[in-house]
């Protein structure tokens, strides 16, 4: 339930930014569906190095506002 929540914010914002913040969103809704797809899958590594890779990125979103 949380990652599709996740995933309705994450689109909404790459739909509604524009420049390098769209971009960076953009990725983190395809990692947001590797947390997902991970997750609902039982795969704790895959699900670790995708939710590192989401919070990298959200670092450099909250980093370019």
């Amino acid at each position: 339930m949380i990652t599709y929540s996740l995933k309705k914010a994450v689109a909404f914002f790459a739909e509604n930014l524009s420049g390098a913040r769209q971009a960076i969103d953009q990725e983190m809704a395809f990692v947001v569906e590797e947390v997902h797809l991970s997750s609902e899958n039982n795969r704790k590594e895959d699900t670790k190095v995708a939710l590192d890779q989401y919070f990298a990125l959200f670092e450099a979103f909250s980093k370019d506002s």
